[in-house]
């Protein structure tokens, strides 16, 4: 699939067409200098008062709601969802990504797939959460209150060290169909993760958004 890139040093927010609130989506674009709506998104970037600087999708039932003088890049192809194919249009040392997460099951299950094969990172986020796969064979640490909740999930096996929480794990191998991580807490404020090649992601309340975020971006720049 060849599309128009979407470039920036800094990070872009993507925004799908699951469900979003205002508040998150201005939230996440605080941290961002440019915008990419995934078909149906764009009417919650127009919603929330903001203008993309590119739309993706097949635009079905959506080609008579894009304003005429936002660029938009029309492909039918089935083999990739939305989100897929706006992340691919994107140049960009991190992506946010709002509109991904929740409402049906399969749509969930599909945006972490396409956060796995990424070749940018992406941090994911709705009203409640934000969720990013540890970058592979690099330390990520990150402060959050005492208590927070926090989860690991594999959806690779991976090789895996936590610490900062109240159920920690050295050098464990996690898998979907073995040790998960989940339903865990931090015990102090210092978070580490290290995770010896791609698949454990990290799930932290919304509240860790802009941190995050610093972070990431520290990390792969």
């Amino acid at each position: 699939m060849s599309c128009p890139n979407l470039t920036s040093n800094d990070p872009i927010l993507l925004i799908g067409a699951g469900p979003a609130q205002t508040d998150g989506i201005l939230h996440g674009f605080y941290k961002c200098d440019r915008l990419i709506c995934a078909d149906g998104g764009v009417r919650h970037a127009l919603a929330a008062g903001l203008r993309p600087d590119l739309v993706v999708g097949d635009f079905d039932s959506l080609i008579a709601q894009i304003p005429l003088d936002l660029q938009r890049f029309e492909t039918p192809d089935q083999n990739f969802t939305d989100f897929e194919k706006a992340l691919q249009c994107v140049v960009a040392p991190l992506v946010l990504a709002t509109g991904v997460l929740g409402a049906r099951l399969d749509h969930h299950m599909a945006s972490f797939s396409t956060m796995l094969k990424s070749a940018t990172p992406v941090i994911a986020f709705d009203e409640h959460s934000c969720v990013v796969m540890a970058p592979p064979n690099i330390l990520l640490e990150l402060e959050l209150p005492t208590a927070s909740p926090v989860s690991f999930y594999p959806m690779l096996e991976v090789q895996a060290t936590t610490s900062g929480v109240a159920w920690p794990v050295t050098d464990e191998t996690l898998s979907p169909d073995g040790l998960i991580s989940t339903s865990n807490r931090m015990d102090g404020r210092n978070l580490q993760v290290f995770a010896k090649g791609p698949g454990l992601f990290c799930i932290f309340p919304l509240s860790s958004l802009h941190d995050l975020t610093d972070v990431m971006m520290s990390l792969v720049k």
